[in-house]
């Protein structure tokens, strides 16, 4: 199946787009709001705009799950985005790093959800580690001083 990598909502919050302004300045509509908000997957054209207010690929922003075993627990966006949050708190890391190095070293989605359960050194050593395939991959907002910070801020 495919799934959002995270709160795609949240994502484009923290880059300064809240629902209002989206709606208010045509950047999406409402059944393209309702789809985020459900996790729907968006059409291919919905798919582009979002890559386009993030500044990034399609693959960015989805993951593919394995079919899993029966009972098997699958994390959702926000547990996935909560792990990144605490992960690039510990280490001093923007979010977008950490979730490029997660995509990069194809790290489990499940191993990122549960990093709310690790101890501070844990986190520091998975960070690092996420860190290093992460090098040389900021986004704009990082390359022009921005700080990312708490995506969960403010809601």
């Amino acid at each position: 199946m495919i799934r959002y990598r995270f709160d795609v909502l949240q994502w484009l919050k923290a880059a300064g787009y809240n629902t209002g302004r989206l709606r208010r300045e045509k950047l999406l509509g409402q059944s393209t709001l309702t789809k985020l908000r459900r996790g729907e997957l968006l059409s291919w054209g919905e798919t582009g705009k979002v890559c386009e207010l993030l500044h990034v690929q399609p693959g960015d922003l989805f993951k593919f799950i394995p079919e899993t075993a029966e009972g098997a627990r699958v994390p959702g966006p926000s547990e996935f985005t909560r792990g990144v949050e605490v992960i690039a708190a510990a280490v001093g890391a923007s979010p977008w790093r950490i979730t490029d190095g997660i995509t990069r070293s194809r790290m489990s989605d499940i191993t990122i959800a549960e990093a709310v359960n690790m101890t501070d050194a844990q986190l520091v050593c998975m960070g690092d580690y996420l860190l290093t395939f992460a090098e040389g991959s900021e986004r704009p907002s990082e390359a022009e001083g921005r700080a990312d910070g708490d995506l969960s801020a403010g809601t």
